[in-house]
Protein backbone atom coordinates (compact mmCIF):
# COMPACT_ATOMS: atom_id res chain seq x y z
CA UNK A 1 0.00 0.00 0.00
CA UNK A 2 2.91 2.37 0.59
CA UNK A 3 4.13 2.30 -3.09
CA UNK A 4 0.64 3.08 -4.10
CA UNK A 5 0.08 -0.92 -5.91
CA UNK A 6 -3.06 -1.83 -3.86
CA UNK A 7 -5.96 0.12 -3.92
CA UNK A 8 -8.91 0.80 -1.43
CA UNK A 9 -12.22 -0.46 -2.11
CA UNK A 10 -15.17 -0.80 -0.37
CA UNK A 11 -17.37 -4.05 -1.53
CA UNK A 12 -20.04 -6.02 -0.73
CA UNK A 13 -18.92 -9.68 0.29
CA UNK A 14 -21.11 -12.38 1.11
CA UNK A 15 -20.40 -13.87 4.60
CA UNK A 16 -20.22 -17.76 4.04
CA UNK A 17 -22.64 -20.07 4.91
CA UNK A 18 -24.70 -17.72 6.82
CA UNK A 19 -25.53 -16.42 3.19
CA UNK A 20 -25.84 -12.37 4.68
CA UNK A 21 -23.72 -9.17 3.31
CA UNK A 22 -21.69 -6.74 4.39
CA UNK A 23 -19.66 -3.86 3.35
CA UNK A 24 -15.93 -4.61 3.37
CA UNK A 25 -13.07 -2.59 3.28
CA UNK A 26 -10.56 -4.42 0.75
CA UNK A 27 -7.03 -3.76 -0.98
CA UNK A 28 -7.28 -4.64 -4.59
CA UNK A 29 -4.02 -5.05 -6.73
CA UNK A 30 -3.61 -2.46 -9.29
CA UNK A 31 -2.63 -4.26 -12.14
CA UNK A 32 -1.08 -1.63 -13.84
CA UNK A 33 1.05 -0.72 -11.35
CA UNK A 34 5.19 -1.06 -11.88
CA UNK A 35 5.64 -3.58 -9.42
CA UNK A 36 2.73 -5.84 -10.22
CA UNK A 37 3.99 -9.64 -11.27
CA UNK A 38 1.57 -10.51 -13.03
CA UNK A 39 0.07 -14.40 -12.90
CA UNK A 40 3.12 -17.04 -10.84
CA UNK A 41 3.20 -20.24 -10.85
CA UNK A 42 2.52 -21.38 -6.89
CA UNK A 43 6.16 -22.53 -7.14
CA UNK A 44 7.46 -18.99 -8.35
CA UNK A 45 5.45 -17.61 -5.61
CA UNK A 46 6.85 -19.73 -3.06
CA UNK A 47 10.61 -18.86 -4.11
CA UNK A 48 9.91 -15.10 -4.33
CA UNK A 49 8.55 -15.06 -0.67
CA UNK A 50 11.20 -17.36 0.66
CA UNK A 51 13.98 -14.88 -0.70
CA UNK A 52 12.54 -11.28 -0.82
CA UNK A 53 13.39 -8.60 1.85
CA UNK A 54 12.19 -4.89 2.02
CA UNK A 55 12.74 -1.65 4.62
CA UNK A 56 9.15 -4.00 6.62
CA UNK A 57 11.08 -6.99 6.82
CA UNK A 58 10.73 -10.39 5.02
CA UNK A 59 7.99 -11.61 2.14
CA UNK A 60 7.77 -14.87 4.16
CA UNK A 61 7.28 -13.16 7.91
CA UNK A 62 4.56 -11.16 6.45
CA UNK A 63 3.00 -14.19 5.09
CA UNK A 64 3.58 -15.62 8.55
CA UNK A 65 1.62 -13.11 9.79
CA UNK A 66 -1.13 -12.43 7.43
CA UNK A 67 -1.79 -16.25 8.08
CA UNK A 68 -1.55 -16.47 11.78
CA UNK A 69 -3.80 -13.05 11.89
CA UNK A 70 -6.54 -15.05 10.05
CA UNK A 71 -6.13 -18.34 12.11
CA UNK A 72 -6.11 -16.43 14.89
CA UNK A 73 -9.94 -14.94 13.92
CA UNK A 74 -10.99 -18.45 13.07
CA UNK A 75 -10.24 -18.31 8.91
CA UNK A 76 -8.08 -20.79 7.74
CA UNK A 77 -7.26 -19.86 3.84
CA UNK A 78 -6.23 -23.15 2.13
CA UNK A 79 -4.41 -20.94 -0.88
CA UNK A 80 -2.09 -19.36 2.01
CA UNK A 81 -1.82 -22.97 4.07
CA UNK A 82 -0.23 -24.22 1.23
CA UNK A 83 1.83 -21.14 0.50
CA UNK A 84 3.04 -21.08 3.59
CA UNK A 85 3.93 -24.67 3.41
CA UNK A 86 6.32 -24.09 0.27
CA UNK A 87 7.65 -21.12 1.50
CA UNK A 88 8.46 -23.37 5.08
CA UNK A 89 10.09 -25.83 2.84
CA UNK A 90 12.32 -23.40 0.70
CA UNK A 91 13.48 -21.87 3.80
CA UNK A 92 13.35 -25.70 5.39
CA UNK A 93 11.33 -24.51 8.55
CA UNK A 94 7.64 -25.66 9.49
CA UNK A 95 5.16 -22.99 9.39
CA UNK A 96 4.70 -23.27 13.04
CA UNK A 97 8.67 -22.80 13.44
CA UNK A 98 8.40 -19.57 11.38
CA UNK A 99 5.37 -18.19 13.62
CA UNK A 100 7.50 -18.91 16.60
CA UNK A 101 10.55 -17.15 15.28
CA UNK A 102 8.92 -14.08 14.54
CA UNK A 103 6.99 -14.56 17.72
CA UNK A 104 3.63 -15.28 17.07
CA UNK A 105 3.09 -18.71 19.00
CA UNK A 106 0.78 -16.93 21.63
CA UNK A 107 -1.40 -16.09 18.88
CA UNK A 108 -2.28 -19.43 17.34
CA UNK A 109 -3.00 -20.57 21.12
Amino acid sequence: MVVGSYKPRWLQVKLHPAGHSLTALAFVVDRAHPQYAGRLTAARQAKVLAAAQGVFGSSADYLERARVALVTHGIVDPYLERLAVAVARLRRTSPAQRAAEIGLTDALE
